[in-house]
């Protein structure tokens, strides 16, 4: 029933027993994963943009096992970024996707 529903969810995927309970841990920078918290939730991908700042980082760090911290004080730090781009995380998310679809199309 499991490699079912996971080919049903992910029919492009390779099924691999036992993958689905293996749990995912964020490992690089808290404040990372803090802009793309905001970025989410500010641009309303949850709930219809009904999810709180609050709750999406609490439902990240659950998931993700990582405390992220007060969200307040994670958008200070984001926005005192003066000498590089303050959204420098998703500016990388987006070069390195596109690099990827660049190199798949044989660019």
């Amino acid at each position: 029933m499991e490699r079912l529903d996971y080919l049903e969810r992910n029919p492009q995927v390779a099924y691999i027993a036992g993958a689905m309970s293996v749990e995912l841990k964020w490992t690089g920078d808290s404040v990372n994963l803090a802009e793309l918290g905001y970025s989410v939730a500010l641009s309303g991908q949850l709930n219809h943009g009904q999810a709180g700042i609050a709750r999406v980082f609490r439902w990240l760090e659950e998931k993700l096992s990582v405390n992220i911290g007060v969200p307040a004080r994670r958008m200070a730090s984001i926005r005192s970024r003066k000498r590089l781009s303050r959204a420098k995380f998703l500016d990388e998310l987006k070069e390195v996707l596109e690099r990827k679809m660049d190199e798949d199309d044989g660019h």
